[in-house]
């Protein structure tokens, strides 16, 4: 329920389907991030915590530059469907631009302090949630 949902479910009914719905644990993981300068100084440390996703590359740089259109004083538009062609053409240009190409040579992946090695990659998405 919100913003865009389809109102002709009985709300009667939805709410019955929560009372009978299963429960699931949440998975939160905690990602520690590492940056280094090119002269190798290092910068702080800064912890991440997961519940769902997280997201490095071109899904992401999509993602924050739609966001910053959208906090933008000159943004006008509320519509589902234009926010939807909006996101699209970021998603195009951001893509075709390429700015996070050869994204394994900017980033060692440690899982349970064993690093695991990257083909030619833009994005990597890491999940706890059974599908994206």
């Amino acid at each position: 329920y919100g913003s865009g949902a389809d109102c002709s479910e009985n709300i009667t009914e939805f709410i019955a389907k929560l009372e009978t719905g299963t429960s699931v644990k949440l998975d939160r993981w905690k990602v520690d991030v590492l940056p280094t300068r090119h002269l190798r100084i290092r910068l702080p440390k800064s912890t991440i915590y997961m519940n769902n996703y997280l997201s490095i590359g071109v899904d992401a740089l999509v993602t924050h530059n739609f966001h910053k259109a959208r906090e933008s004083p000159f943004y006008l538009f509320s519509s589902r469907i234009i926010n939807k062609l909006i996101y699209f053409s970021y998603g195009t240009k951001d893509v075709l631009e390429r700015q996070c190409q050869h994204l394994n040579k900017k980033l060692d992946l440690y899982m349970d302090n064993k690093k695991i090695e990257l083909p030619n990659i833009e994005s990597v998405v890491i999940l706890n949630i059974p599908f994206w």
